[in-house]
């Protein structure tokens, strides 16, 4: 996945060394990975049998997720972030570069700043 070097500049040899999140970068939890697998599942199904088109990602563990692209999603703006998934964890948490926490939470406005919008209709009937 381009990467060589730990974070101490070590070539990689051993599964315990650290590794530096880049921006792009999200590691999620097994049980996010599982609901991953099972939605390329039934996508792939999708394609193939609804729409008669070859399935697109023909995965059948949840480490052939690693590099797929994935969307972090912040409800409460609806922006949606891109990352690439690295890796995998037990807790129940996604571990990500802080760029990628702080783009979902972006707001157009100023959070102690009140704007006031007035809406004029016409109706034609």
């Amino acid at each position: 996945m381009g990467y060589v070097n730990d974070t101490y500049g070590n070539p990689l040899t051993d599964e315990n060394q650290v590794l530096e999140l880049k921006v792009q970068d999200i590691v999620v939890s097994k049980d996010c990975a599982e609901y991953l697998l099972k939605t390329a599942h039934f996508i792939d199904d999708l394609l193939t049998r609804y729409y008669k088109v070859e399935s697109y990602y023909n995965i059948n563990k949840i480490d052939d997720l690693i590099g797929k692209l994935v969307i972090g999603l912040a409800p409460h703006t609806s922006a949606g972030v891109l990352a690439r998934l690295v890796g995998f964890t037990t807790a129940s948490v996604g571990y990500a570069h802080p760029f990628f926490h702080a783009a979902k939470r972006r707001n157009c406005f100023h959070g102690m700043k009140n704007y006031w919008f007035k809406e004029e209709v016409t109706l034609n009937l």
